[in-house]
């Protein structure tokens, strides 16, 4: 996985689970011991596709969304180190040269102003 500027940020493992339902990537940051866990699914029940991440800090976080366009877009919530209210926007962008763009944006005021969390770009080892 590498930022925008071409950098190697960490590295992803990516496979279906749970009979090709499940997309479980395990994460690891190259700057230090962050690693992590999400469970991508689509929920027939709910009509969307949702993502459980989990992290070796006690992160814990669930998103909401949809695909459309060859994007999905996801939203979630959660209470920031200060007890503030979090707002989140994740996006997958799949792009035509096969590699898939990650955007993870956050807010702290409602929503009025976002600050990138992650830009990374996955691609296929070779």
């Amino acid at each position: 996985m590498m930022n925008p500027q071409g950098q190697v940020v960490g590295r992803s493992s990516i496979q279906l689970i749970e009979g090709d339902c499940v997309l479980l990537e395990n994460y690891a940051s190259v700057r230090g011991p962050y690693t992590g866990k999400s469970f991508n699914i689509y929920n027939a029940a709910l009509d969307r596709w949702q993502q459980f991440w989990v992290d070796n800090q006690g992160g814990v976080l669930e998103f909401k969304g949809a695909y459309k366009d060859r994007e999905l877009r996801y939203t979630a919530e959660s209470i920031g180190p200060r007890n503030q209210p979090t707002h989140h926007k994740l996006a997958f962008f799949h792009r035509e040269d096969g590699t898939v763009r990650q955007l993870w944006e956050q807010s702290i005021d409602g929503g009025s102003t976002w600050t990138v969390a992650f830009d990374g770009l996955y691609r296929k080892r070779k």
